[in-house]
């Protein structure tokens, strides 16, 4: 039997948004990884034009505590996640009380068609009544 904790840790284990997130991070690893790989080879190379550029771009994909534009792209990208499960869960609690008055509608109609379904009842029987009635007054006339 799982507990309410389990149960939330396997929610957001299912959660796209988490998906999601583990892929960006997946990304940028390996982003940093290719371009820290690719970077000394270029540099090695004579008259590369964009050995320049490699170098510039590796310092920004490096995975440093200290490198400021690094930790200012994760915190955007952590803070539109958060953004986008605030709004999912905020969505969720307020189609609550829809969801309620849908199903206290769905059951005080089951109320009335019960009390429709007795009355259309109660006028077969009566017509049944009537008829029986009929049918004896006739055979007793003949």
């Amino acid at each position: 039997m799982s507990t309410a904790r389990q149960r939330l840790n396997n929610r957001q284990l299912n959660n796209p948004l988490n998906h999601w997130l583990e892929a960006v991070k997946q990304a940028q690893h390996h982003q940093a990884k290719s371009l820290s790989n690719q970077a000394p080879i270029r540099l090695q190379l004579p008259n590369n034009p964009s050995a320049k550029s490699a170098f510039n771009q590796m310092p920004m994909f490096r995975q440093s505590p200290n490198n400021q534009r690094q930790k200012d792209r994760l915190s955007r990208q952590l803070a539109v996640v958060k953004q986008a499960r605030l709004h999912l869960e905020k969505s969720v609690y307020n189609q609550a009380p829809m969801l309620l008055q849908r199903l206290s509608n769905q059951q005080s109609n089951n109320l009335l068609n019960r009390q429709l379904e007795a009355v259309r009842h109660r006028g077969r029987v009566q017509h049944h009544q009537e008829r029986s009635a009929f049918n004896r007054t006739q055979m007793a006339a003949l």
